[in-house]
């Protein structure tokens, strides 16, 4: 097919539906990014653990086992971004689904920032340098992903008129 470049058809050749999936398209982008994915992505495992979607973190032990394999399995293949690329990786510990679209996204939290801090910094980066990053959850235990205090926009507000708490 035409929507496949030489370099990926090089690498995967018998095998090239991998070239549509980003988990094996990823090595391949030269342009910098900004990658977030849960560890404890609810989506994942409430298909892969119940066979359909289910948001609540209601596991039985089996379920949590494969929970914490699909967990090591993240880690493990996460991309470690070159010194300089410009790219970012953001990885909570929360049994979360698309974090950046929560309502409360800026109180989970990875590497000591948030997803929205991250993408304000990573967009307002004046280098490549400075844009460029690997920010992790590395707690222990199911769902342990750090979080910040539901008041966030109060207490930023706060910090931000020198009113701090």
């Amino acid at each position: 097919t035409t929507f496949i470049d030489k370099e990926c058809n090089a690498t995967y050749g018998d095998s090239l539906w991998k070239c549509l999936f980003g988990a094996y398209r990823l090595q391949m982008i030269k342009t910098p990014y900004l990658l977030s994915q849960s560890q404890y992505d609810n989506f994942a495992i409430s298909m892969g653990v119940h066979g359909f979607y289910d948001p609540k973190p209601d596991l039985h032990e089996a379920g949590r086992a494969w929970a914490e394999h699909y967990r090591r399995q993240v880690l493990e293949h996460l991309p470690k971004p070159a010194n300089g690329s410009g790219s970012a990786i953001f990885s909570s510990a929360n049994y979360m689904h698309c974090t950046i679209s929560h309502p409360h996204a800026m109180m989970f939290r990875a590497g000591g920032t948030s997803l929205p801090e991250l993408l304000a910094r990573w967009l307002l980066a004046p280098s490549r340098e400075k844009a460029t990053g690997r920010y992790l959850e590395s707690c222990e235990g199911f769902n342990c992903g750090g979080t910040r205090s539901l008041d966030w926009r109060r207490e930023a507000l706060a910090a931000a008129r020198g009113l701090g708490e």
